[in-house]
């Protein structure tokens, strides 16, 4: 016995050398992938034999198929991410390149394997499957090359034409994959679920090499495109399956790609004819005298969701019979606007003013001066971002626009949309606590950088100076039970506002109109689930309520689009939701907040930084 490395390192041949290689059998070939040890190469499942399963996997796998796609309908043992890994290496060791052109092609390698592990025998293995370029194109270099992988014995001469290999029968539930039954007679007949079950694949089915007779008074057999001449010993060709990744396809879609399949009883020579439904136009055909494939690219046909055309083909045999077949395509998906909107605010009280201590004359002019500074530290804007849900194109808003303008217009609600301010009963510019503002005894104040002062016990405090300025821009004041009870704010140099009493968190703020189906875009980061403020919104605040983004643009960007490709899109959408305030209270009511899932969004594009709009994509159907 002499040991022979497979190209795939994962898989070893054991081979006897005084056997004949044509009648070997080479079953003991062996590969491990993770916990499965598998007995042949093509033993993708790891059930310990290459079958119509491990065919069908490698198929999909070919054709691009991965995750659920790739496991659909089938009883396997493995998960997609191990078939996956296996596959890849068989790929890259070029244990599925069977043709030896370089790459591993579903309709040539696949057609192949599908065929070999299926019993085809003889020339019709090869017939129709061998591209131009291929370097391994003899049948025994290539029955000897499958066999070695798949544990089956090499076949050696061609059977005749009356030979009756076995036709599996084809599940055709899924309308993606269509397939006809032939009536050819079989020995056995084991099903293949064709929830993915390409051309190529069903190509495998066909069997060329029998003679088929027709009873005289039969003149249909298959679809009614199917046409017979009750005067011919010939059959007509059968388009056996046409099949497509989804007969739903997104708006944006530039690759559909539409396989025809068929099989003639006597392998004549076929020839093809196609068309397609509306004023559409295709973007291109390959085809072989099997199979043809028509590809559409959705957005260069200008089609919409709701759109749908009907794609058709006939197989045609040198007697002029005829099949024909067809399949249609629905188009799904559309874009929806989303804003950056600019709500003007203001505080939701205006601070008395109590100057209890100090010289009470001063300058009006001066005071008339500070006094706009507050009014303008008082109306501020601040932007959540909002989805068009009800796809009108018009935001919900009093003006219809989403810039703020400088003043509040129409109803406004109670919200806290700038979570780094507060407003306070009183304000003084000459007290403080301890002296004329009520004192805090053991309390502290915590400047903006969070430096700290401890305050004594006659709970007076006064802001740190360095030269006779301050050298703080503000400070909040807390009681000895660690209560906020107070607020200091710079205005100059050498001046100041002290903020204490009654505090008010929420702001009054513009909102959108009541009766909206318009949507804020918010995350629950605290998951109690209500909106407590904006942070909880795309805004400018970060979750701990300090403005540190440029916008909720931005925020989307820095906090969920994890990749940085400007599309938060798959696992990034999670922890994003939707809150429908019809009725315009600011109060997250029971119901209004909604999964991006009952609107279909699957993914929500963040534009350029400076723009505020943008656009989501419903990419599959809402679940509310």
């Amino acid at each position: 016995m002499k040991e022979h490395k497979s190209p795939n390192p994962e898989i070893s041949e054991t081979i006897n050398e005084s056997q004949n290689e044509e009648s070997a059998n080479f079953g003991s070939n062996s590969g491990r992938i993770g916990n499965i040890q598998r007995g042949v190469a093509f033993d993708i499942d790891g059930d310990g034999s290459a079958t119509a399963t491990d065919a069908n996997l490698i198929m999909r796998y070919q054709f691009g198929l991965r995750g659920d796609a790739l496991m659909t309908g089938l009883n396997v043992a493995i998960g997609s991410i191990e078939a996956e890994g296996y596959m890849g290496q068989l790929e890259k060791s070029g244990d599925l390149d069977i043709t030896g052109e370089g790459k591993s092609d579903p309709l040539s390698d696949g057609l192949l394997i599908q065929r070999h592990i299926l019993g085809v025998k003889g020339n019709p293995l090869i017939q129709g499957a061998l591209p131009n370029d291929a370097s391994r194109n003899s049948l025994s270099d290539i029955d000897s090359f499958l066999s070695k992988r798949s544990g089956k014995p090499t076949q050696s001469g061609t059977p005749s034409k009356t030979a009756t290999p076995q036709v599996p029968e084809i599940n055709s539930s899924d309308p993606s994959a269509q397939s006809k039954k032939s009536s050819t007679p079989s020995a056995a007949t084991p099903t293949l679920d064709s929830s993915q079950v390409s051309a190529a694949q069903e190509s495998a089915l066909s069997t060329p090499n029998l003679n088929m007779q027709v009873a005289e008074s039969q003149t249909k057999q298959g679809g009614s495109g199917q046409t017979i001449s009750p005067n011919s010993q010939n059959t007509a060709p059968e388009i056996c399956s046409v099949y497509t990744r989804s007969t739903e396809v997104m708006f944006d879609e530039e690759a559909v790609d539409v396989y025809f399949n068929a099989r003639d009883a006597e392998w004549d020579p076929l020839d093809w004819n196609y068309n397609w439904s509306g004023n559409i136009t295709g973007q291109g055909e390959e085809k072989g005298t099997t199979w043809i494939k028509l590809s559409f690219n959705i957005p260069e046909l200008g089609m919409i969701a709701g759109d749908s055309f009907t794609v058709s083909a006939t197989v045609r045999d040198p007697g002029g019979l005829t099949d024909t077949e067809s399949l249609k395509i629905d188009v799904i998906g559309e874009e929806i606007q989303t804003w950056e909107v600019w709500f003007d605010n203001e505080d939701a009280q205006t601070s008395e003013r109590v100057d209890l201590r100090g010289d009470r004359e001063r300058d009006e002019e001066r005071e008339r001066e500070r006094e706009r500074d507050r009014e303008r530290e008082r109306e501020r804007e601040s932007d959540p971002l909002v989805f068009d849900l009800d796809k009108d194109g018009i935001l919900d808003t009093d003006s219809g626009s989403n810039l703020a303008n400088g003043t509040i217009n129409g109803e406004t609600v109670l919200f806290d949309i700038d979570p780094s301010r507060s407003s306070w009963a009183f304000v003084s510019s000459t007290d403080m606590p301890g002296l004329d503002a009520p004192a805090l005894p053991n309390g502290r104040a915590v400047y903006e950088d969070g430096t700290r002062d401890i305050i004594g016990g006659n709970g007076r405090w006064n802001p740190q100076q360095s030269d006779g300025n301050f050298t703080h821009a503000g400070a909040k004041l807390y009681n000895n039970a660690g209560e906020w009870v107070g607020e200091w704010t710079r205005l100059g140099t050498d001046n100041y506002d002290y903020f204490w009493g009654s505090r008010a968190d929420a702001e009054r703020t513009e909102w959108l109109k009541k009766g909206t189906n318009d949507g804020f875009l918010v995350w629950d980061h605290n998951g109690n689930g209500t909106i407590d403020d904006n942070t909880e919104m795309m805004s400018e605040f970060d979750r701990n309520g300090n403005e540190v983004y440029a916008n909720g643009y931005e925020k989307l960007r820095a906090v969920f689009d994890k990749d940085g490709d400007g599309v938060v899109k798959g696992n990034e959408l999670n922890g994003l939701m939707f809150w429908v305030d019809s009725n315009a209270d600011a109060q997250t009511d029971a119901g209004e907040l909604k999964s991006l899932d009952q609107y279909g969004i699957t993914e929500i594009q963040i534009p350029v930084e400076g723009e505020l709009t943008s656009n989501s994509t419903i990419g599959k159907v809402p679940t509310k």
